[in-house]
């Protein structure tokens, strides 16, 4: 077995105006009036963004609109010259991400991980959970059967047991019971019988 020679990324990068040394003085001029990156850093992104190739993993670029550290144009020319990269730029002042509005960073970052990464499955997985949430949460948001599967579980019938009982399926009562599970927020039938007793007791 012949080991495969490590080879660097290949650069993909295009030349408009990468290492173009006078745009990226007149940019680091411009930062430096505004308070915003040390000198010499918007050059080493640059260089570090020309290493990057789209053979090598996705790359997303986000930028508010206001940002008060470092203008959107840098943002947009980093993106613009990165191939295959995305740009997302959202509304806010604040440079951080992770400050602000963080509900559309979280969206348009899993919106980008979707399309790029993991085809669609995200978003089908997220669907599911919000249908989930939407049902509620605690005993009040048990539905009848669910609630008659919790008792009869909380009395230490086998969910064969309940199933001849309540005249199911074994299959739709592990079904309500484990809705039930996720609706009150336990793992285990202990756990369950548990709750029931601090419900009803």
């Amino acid at each position: 077995m012949s080991a495969t020679p490590w080879r660097p990324w290949t650069r993909c990068c295009d030349d408009r105006g990468l290492g173009d040394r006078e745009y990226e003085g007149q940019a680091e001029e411009q930062l430096k009036r505004t308070g915003g990156l040390r000198p010499g850093y918007l050059g080493h992104l640059i260089r570090a963004a020309r290493s990057i190739g789209p053979a090598c993993m996705p790359v997303f670029v986000i930028h508010r609109q206001d940002d008060q550290a470092v203008p959107a144009s840098e943002g947009r020319y980093l993106a613009e010259h990165i191939s295959g990269a995305e740009y997302a730029e959202l509304p806010g002042q604040d440079h951080t991400l992770y400050v602000g509005d963080q509900r559309a960073v979280h969206s348009t970052v899993i919106g980008f991980l979707d399309r790029t990464v993991a085809g669609g499955a995200m978003r089908a997985v997220l669907r599911r959970a919000d249908r989930r949430n939407a049902a509620g949460t605690g005993w009040d948001a048990l539905t009848p059967v669910e609630r008659e599967v919790a008792a009869l579980v909380a009395a230490d019938l086998t969910n064969s047991q309940a199933a001849a009982r309540l005249r199911l399926s074994p299959h739709t009562v592990d079904g309500r019971l484990r809705r039930g599970f996720a609706k009150l927020g336990v793992n285990t039938r202990v756990e369950l019988t548990a709750e029931y007793t601090r419900v009803t007791g």
